[in-house]
Formats: C-alpha cells, sequence, structure tokens
C-alpha cells in the first residue's frame, strides 16, 4: 500500500505521517515494530533496495517513510514501472512518501500519485480555515 502526502504546510503533513506511523505501531503485533525512515536528500535508495529484497522470516510487517523523494538535490529515485509495481504489490509494507513544497508537479509524483491508496495535498491554511485549525488544536492541548 502506498501512502503520497505532499505541500507547502509541512507542519500538518508531518503530523498525518507521525499520525500513520503511529498507528502502524500500534497494530503491529510484534515487539520492536519495523519501521524504516529513509531521506532521498541521504541517498537512501540503497538502503530501501536492500530492505525491499529481505524478507522476514516470519512474515512481519513493514512501515517505509520516504522522504523528500521528489525534491532531493540528488534525484536518486527513479520511479519505474517495476519498482511501482513492486512497491505496490508488496503484502507485508507499506510506503509512506511524504514531501514538502514541490512547486510544479513532477512526472514522479504524478506516478506515485496514480498508484496511492490515499493521498493527501496540504496547502497552507488562511482566514478562516486557518481559524478552525487552530481552534481545533488549542482544545486538543487544552486551552
Amino acid at each position: 500500500m502506498i501512502y503520497l502526502l505532499w505541500g507547502p504546510d509541512t507542519y500538518r503533513s508531518r503530523l498525518m505521517r507521525m499520525s500513520i506511523v503511529d498507528a502502524f505501531r500500534r497494530k503491529t503485533a510484534s515487539a520492536v515494530p519495523a519501521v524504516f525512515r529513509i531521506d532521498a536528500e541521504d541517498g537512501g535508495l540503497e538502503s530501501l533496495m536492500m530492505e525491499l529484497n529481505n524478507r522476514s522470516f516470519f512474515g512481519d510487517k513493514r512501515l517505509f517513510v520516504i522522504e523528500r523523494a521528489f525534491t532531493a538535490k540528488k534525484n536518486i529515485f527513479n520511479f519505474s514501472e517495476p519498482l511501482l509495481d513492486q512497491l505496490e504489490k508488496s503484502k507485508d509494507s507499506t510506503f509512506v512518501f511524504w514531501d514538502g513544497d514541490i512547486g510544479k508537479i513532477s512526472p514522479n509524483l504524478e506516478k506515485v500519485r496514480s498508484r496511492s491508496a490515499k493521498t493527501q495535498e496540504f496547502q497552507l491554511l488562511e482566514g478562516a480555515k486557518l481559524g478552525k485549525w487552530l481552534d481545533g488544536e488549542l482544545s486538543q492541548r487544552g486551552m
């Protein structure tokens, strides 16, 4: 399963990313949930490919959080159809692609978006939407 989160409001998108990771940890039966964070800016393609090829003996679920795959200066991700097929068909792995303000939608983002089970773009909030969101945040914190 593939999730795609992006947009200039990185605060709210990071909150969503954290909630996905927390939900995964709660649902995972293993003592140490397998959550892998890969930052494309740091050149994490090799570690992603290595982990994808390592199958768990016990069939444990894995969550891959892949950050900045669309805006990294070293555009290391080649979103080929075979790679996307492998990600989409993986039964024991979930992939969360997170990125900030990407500007123009790239062909790579469009490829991932077309294969994602859930996508969400986080635009900056203004006016009444910002006030409503802030009221919700303050009430959650008991203020």
